[in-house]
């Protein structure tokens, strides 16, 4: 996974998660045990991740668990390669 500011982890899972112009409503509210994988899974591992904020980190988590719940696995590969186009 390459380095990659929080906002563009954000900005790339939300438009899996919701295809189309961004939206004004708020990020939905992830599943707490799919919040701890996307953690384990994503936020954990990534590169920059050290770099970001807490509040960076939580919400990255929050948007990829949202992204596992929809997508399940298929949708984290999706991330990955939508971060690796950059």
């Amino acid at each position: 996974m390459p380095e990659a500011p929080a906002v563009e982890v954000i900005t790339a899972v939300r438009r899996l998660v919701r295809p189309g112009p961004p939206s004004v409503r708020p990020r939905p509210a992830p599943r707490p045990e799919l919040l701890r994988l996307a953690t384990a899974l994503v936020v954990d591992e990534h590169p920059s991740a050290p770099a970001w904020s807490a509040a960076d980190r939580e919400a990255v988590a929050e948007w990829v668990a949202v992204l596992i719940e929809y997508r399940g696995e298929d949708g984290v590969q999706a991330l990955l390669r939508a971060l690796g186009r950059g």
